[in-house]
């Protein structure tokens, strides 16, 4: 079997993945043959269309107005607070068991480039990615399998941890499907819960949570793709949950109080 990976930049996961996973599989006749890396050109190019456009976007989805789908964006991400995940000039390198890897960056995964790039590959994993596209999917040709960072019986969409916390939850469950056009609403292949990592601050509490995740996500993969390789098939319907975007500004600021008192307490 030939997998390919997809992966927004700086495809953390899927380099952690190489690393700690290439030579087991290929011990198991998987050969990770392509990263495809989305340069996210829209967003390159025209900063200000793009944000606008995921302002519309969560405002149909949410049913509320766009200028308060905007208020929610920015006080969520000032208060939150991630970083950054534009490529730095090391982001190329190779880390060990990179040989082999044929590392290939598009426009967008929802582009001509990165469905011909995988078109020698038997199975591609979405490792961090934007939503991909049913017309992207059905030139693909091949199962598409992506990570989710809850149940999707839970909550689908995003953003991730958060949904968690403000449901007082203690852990988040890693979920791998299929890909379909709907959002998170693929059949289930495998779950495994993590610990939230409480850390005072809602922020921090979800930065620490999934980079705290990250193994068990490689490992997940992994676990799915020897399924997978060995014809072992447990698939379950998805629930399809409630789809979430940003949430509200009153929702924000409850589950970073939930954090300030979780702390010391998890």
């Amino acid at each position: 079997m030939n997998i390919a990976l997809f992966a927004g930049r700086p495809a953390s996961i899927a380099r952690r993945f190489i690393t700690r996973h290439h030579e087991g599989l290929s011990r198991e006749g998987v050969q990770i043959r392509l990263l495809v890396i989305d340069a996210n050109a829209g967003k390159q190019q025209n900063p200000a269309k793009h944000a606008w456009n995921v302002v519309r976007r969560q405002a149909r989805i949410s049913g509320c107005s766009s200028l308060t789908s905007l208020l929610r964006i920015v006080f969520y991400k000032t208060l939150v607070r991630l970083p950054s995940l534009s490529l730095q000039p090391n982001d190329m390198a190779k880390p060990p068991g990179f040989e082999g890897v044929e590392t290939v960056t598009v426009p967008t995964l929802n582009s001509p480039g990165a469905v011909e790039a995988a078109r020698a590959c038997d199975l591609v994993c979405l490792m961090g990615t934007r939503i991909i596209r049913r017309d992207t999917l059905l030139e693909l040709k091949v199962p598409v399998i992506n990570i989710h960072a809850s149940d999707p019986g839970f909550v689908r969409g995003g953003p991730p941890v958060f949904w968690e916390i403000l449901g007082g939850l203690d852990g988040m469950t890693l979920t791998i499907h299929d890909v379909v056009p709907e959002v998170d609403a693929g059949e289930i292949l495998k779950q495994r819960q993590v610990p939230i990592q409480f850390r005072g601050s809602l922020g921090r509490t979800i930065r620490e949570t999934m980079s705290a995740a990250e193994p068990h996500v490689t490992d997940l993969f992994r676990d799915v793709i020897l399924d997978l390789q060995a014809g072992r098939q447990d698939r379950r319907p998805n629930p399809r949950g409630p789809l979430r975007v940003t949430p509200t500004i009153r929702d924000t600021l409850k589950a970073e109080l939930i954090c300030r008192r979780r702390t010391g307490r998890s």
